[in-house]
């Protein structure tokens, strides 16, 4: 995730990354952030939690695909 002129992107494309502030890895659990890595020039305490914020609600919405997939049931093994 990186923040580019106030605006939160999470999967960046490659072009993106020269023009971010911010530049943060997070993963999560469905209920808390496991891991954090990243870069900052110089980002406020705020800018921070709202990127910690903004990437855990962005984990949660693909844990939830996931698990909306694995409801649909499980492929049958290849023979």
């Amino acid at each position: 995730m990186v923040a580019c002129k106030e605006k939160w992107i999470l999967n960046p494309t490659f072009q993106q990354l020269p023009y971010s502030d911010m530049d943060i890895v997070l993963a999560a659990s469905k209920d808390s952030i496991m891991m954090v890595e990243g870069g900052a020039l110089e980002v406020t305490e705020a800018d921070a939690l709202e990127a910690l914020t903004v990437g855990q609600r962005g984990a949660q919405e693909l844990i939830q695909l996931q698990e909306e997939l694995l409801a649909q049931g499980r492929a049958e093994k290849m023979k």
